[in-house]
């Protein structure tokens, strides 16, 4: 092979490579509507009879993935704080009682969400598609919590509200079931989880 014809070979290969890379960017962009704003996710946890919502916490995520990935770390973490540990440092004697398993149990149901496949693929596919994902846990305390992932990158997309540690297709409702968590858990009296300022005020 001479010499030109090694630098032909090289450059066809050089262009087909480029190309492809090319092809793949675009498809990507055209699937991908959120890429221009990223992912806007937040934990809330709303009173049931006043409707009052109080912010957690808020994150802005790169793209769905970083987004679903935010959303399992945050639910075993508020899990943590609806539901510590018996044995905590901070808790003083009688502030916790064991959880008696009448009623909706949060904590379980937000532990549980992260080893959920089917819910961890609607909440991608929703978001793909430049929409809203949520995950709302209902409390026997009269307190619903609330983890919802959304696309900054337009309007119009798809909209999916997940049961709690199904992630199901749906409208949003509580759930009735009992839920009791596995090992020797207790229940906070005082809730850590609830800050004191309200969603909206300055």
């Amino acid at each position: 092979m001479s010499a030109v014809d090694f630098i032909a070979v090289c450059l066809g290969g050089l262009i087909t490579a480029v190309s492809a890379a090319l092809i793949g960017f675009t498809l990507a962009s055209a699937r991908a509507p959120y890429a221009s704003g990223g992912v806007w996710c937040e934990a809330t946890v709303v009173e049931e009879g006043t409707r009052r919502e109080w912010l957690l916490g808020g994150h802005r995520a790169r793209s769905p993935r970083r987004a679903l990935r935010w959303i399992r770390a945050q639910a075993p973490r508020l899990a943590d704080r609806i539901d510590p540990s018996p044995h905590a440092r901070w808790a003083s004697s009688g502030l916790l009682r064991p959880y008696d398993g009448a009623g909706p149990d949060a904590a379980a149901l937000l532990r549980r969400w992260p080893s959920d496949g089917v819910a961890h693929r609607d909440a991608l596919r929703a978001l793909e598609d430049g929409g809203l994902y949520v995950l709302t846990v209902p409390d026997g305390d009269g307190l619903r919590y609330r983890i919802s992932v959304r696309s900054l990158g337009g309007a119009g997309g798809r909209s999916m509200a997940g049961k709690p540690a199904y992630g199901r297709r749906g409208t949003e409702k509580l759930t009735t079931g009992t839920f009791r968590r596995a090992g020797a858990g207790g229940r906070a009296g005082a809730r850590s989880a609830v800050p004191s300022k309200q969603k909206g005020e300055s």
